[in-house]
């Protein structure tokens, strides 16, 4: 059995995973921002 080594495509991302995946803009944006909050607050709740 082998494996496949070779690359056969890349897409750069564009700093917003959910643009990536296909989300309006204006979604994409207010999605990020949602996780953002939801990623401080638990590492507030971690970190206190």
């Amino acid at each position: 059995m082998s494996i496949e080594t070779k690359t056969m495509h890349i897409t750069p991302a564009d700093g917003n995973v959910f643009a990536d995946l296909g989300f309006e803009p204006e979604e994409a944006a207010a999605l990020k921002a949602e996780s953002q909050r939801i990623i401080s607050e638990n590492l507030a709740i971690r970190n206190p």
